[in-house]
């Protein structure tokens, strides 16, 4: 007795209402998914600067002790008014956190935030925007080493003249680089962008820039 014939499926290919649907269902599932690992990659991030601010602030402990109890001297970061080629602005330049630094470090890399970027004109007069402050002078992070308009200075300042070390920053991001997990973005400096700040005591956190500001403002007695 012959077997009967499978009767063959007429819809061999799907039709274009069913493409544009996986289409779509495709691009709505990239819209809601690609924002969270932006957000991930983000704490990821922030989370490895935290981790550099602790090993420079135990760094900055180190060369305390080795000097009579007092903070490291410096020249600033970055000259704004010379070009990135300025002996001012390069990354081993002695009389620099960095190089003052880097013997209890010993590693370069932990001078880098891994979201280092130039939100605006923060460094040499002839750098782009969006280039890398890492990149430009060697050191993602800011170290208050001068007197500038409202921001006391901590270069070779005794810890003792310092009232409430807990409150005071010591090292911080050099722009407010990170975003808090809550709060309206305002753009490079809204009220959702924050620094990740070392305070005296040696604690490490992710601060706004109001009051980053507030804890760069505390003088020595």
């Amino acid at each position: 007795m012959p077997s009967p014939q499978r009767t063959r499926n007429p819809r061999s290919a799907f039709t274009l209402i069913e493409l544009l649907v996986v289409i779509a269902i495709i691009a709505i599932l990239a819209a809601v998914l690609f924002p969270v690992f932006a957000r991930a990659r983000e704490k990821a991030r922030a989370t490895s600067c935290v981790s550099n601010l602790k090993q420079l602030g135990l760094a900055i402990d180190q060369y305390s002790q080795d000097w009579d109890e007092t903070l490291p001297w410096s020249i600033f970061n970055a000259d704004y008014s010379k070009p990135a080629s300025d002996p001012a602005n390069r990354p081993d330049h002695p009389d620099k956190i960095r190089a003052k630094l880097h013997p209890m470090v010993k590693s370069s890399g932990v001078f880098r935030c891994p979201s280092d970027y130039m939100p605006g004109p923060l460094g040499p007069k002839d750098a782009e925007e969006g280039e890398p402050m890492f990149d430009l002078v060697g050191n993602s992070y800011w170290y208050p080493a001068f007197s500038g308009p409202g921001i006391p200075h901590r270069s070779g300042v005794e810890l003792a003249a310092f009232s409430s070390p807990a409150e005071t920053g010591v090292l911080s991001d050099s722009a407010p680089w990170h975003q808090m997990q809550k709060g309206k973005d305002e753009g490079n400096y809204g009220d959702n962008t924050a620094l990740n700040t070392l305070f005296l005591d040696s604690h490490v956190k992710t601060i706004r820039l109001r009051d980053w500001q507030a804890a760069m403002n505390r003088a020595p007695e």
